[in-house]
């Protein structure tokens, strides 16, 4: 236990008595190789063919993958992940395809698939600026996208997430308190955290972290408190990315009020554009909302 309260300005004092880790609950371990704790695994990254690899500057093999998955079921994993990226410069949906057919042949519950996204300052970034490469046509990313959620539902893989895949049971309950707004904590150097509408992100230099949590600080570099529309419009935001969409019920027993009130228009004008399907019971969306998530859920957010 490295502290037993956070101290946040304006707010008080948010005490924690402690963490308990029971063996039957999930801990998300990230990374590119398999460790030999008898937990669970649920992450373990994966890009599978060689071009790929060097493109995007991993320094594992190909056979480090299915390698991992072996050495992390005999070390009594039950539920691994992988983590998959397709639309990668120059990679057709036949590349694509056999990417996805070995990560199915290992047999794993759950996968992640990702559309390869450019981020600011980042080696690929700046590598498509200089032209290097070029970014897949929106078209072609649309069509692996298809071809995904097409595939696995074949292999009894339903996305219950709009990059998430699981055999019945199996929805990473990590990612899912992330999605229905929970509140968790993180502890370590660029760890981030959300409590009730405060959330901030921990100092990522480890001097920095180590002196504020010897002092009982807060190691926060940035600390923020959502209004309560900010608050209401992210966790629509978040909630479309499930296959479920978002219940009028769930909305009105965690808010206290009425989405078809809160967001009359936003519900009107994307329900006609065709990106929302709405029921009497639920709002979610709709095969083509999906092609454009992120658009349409930026409709719901309140400055």
């Amino acid at each position: 236990m490295l502290f037993k309260h956070l101290a946040i300005p304006g707010v008080g004092v948010l005490h924690v008595n402690s963490f308990v880790v029971h063996a039957a609950e999930p801990v998300l371990v990230d990374t590119g190789i398999a460790f030999d704790t008898p937990a669970y695994l649920e992450a373990l990254r994966s890009v599978i063919d060689p071009a790929e690899l060097k493109l995007l500057e991993r320094h594992h093999d190909p056979d480090d993958v299915p390698r991992s998955v072996e050495i992390a079921r005999r070390a009594g994993f039950g539920r691994i992940n992988l983590d998959l990226i397709y639309a990668l410069p120059g990679q057709g949906l036949a590349a694509w395809s056999r990417n996805l057919e070995r990560a199915v042949a290992l047999g794993t519950p759950h996968l992640s698939c990702y559309g390869l996204t450019y981020e600011p300052n980042t080696a690929m970034t700046v590598r498509k600026r200089l032209g290097h490469f070029q970014a897949v046509e929106d078209s072609l990313e649309l069509s692996m996208l298809r071809y995904t959620r097409e595939r696995l539902a074949r292999n009894g893989m339903e996305a219950y997430e709009i990059s998430n895949y699981a055999v019945p049971g199996e929805a990473c309950r990590h990612n899912l308190l992330y999605w229905t707004g929970g509140n968790y904590i993180g502890l370590g150097p660029s760890a981030a955290s959300h409590v009730e509408g405060w959330r901030w992100k921990n100092r990522p230099h480890l001097g920095e972290w180590e002196r504020a949590v010897a002092g009982g600080e807060l190691p926060a570099a940035d600390l923020e408190q959502l209004t309560p529309d900010q608050r209401r419009g992210e966790w629509v935001m978040l909630r479309l990315r499930l296959a479920g969409g978002i219940s009028f019920s769930d909305y009105a027993d965690r808010w206290g009020r009425d989405a078809r009130d809160d967001y009359a228009g936003e519900l009107a004008h994307l329900s006609k554009l065709g990106l929302l399907d709405i029921t009497d019971a639920r709002f979610a969306l709709s095969e083509a909302g999906l092609a454009v998530a992120d658009a349409v859920a930026s409709e719901f957010l309140r400055v």
